[in-house]
């Protein structure tokens, strides 16, 4: 979550929304270690 909220931040097009986040869960981490998610985050295009 921090690198990806660290790269959206410095992102030039796009800032977030004060809007929930959530992510998805697609298999079980638990078993070999490696999760993979969704990760949803409501942005729009920055106004310049």
């Amino acid at each position: 979550w921090y690198q990806f909220f660290n790269s959206l931040l410095q992102d030039s097009a796009y800032e977030m929304l004060p809007k929930p986040c959530f992510e998805v869960y697609l298999n079980n981490g638990a078993e070999d270690g490696y999760w993979d998610i969704e990760m949803y985050v409501a942005v729009q295009p920055k106004h310049h």
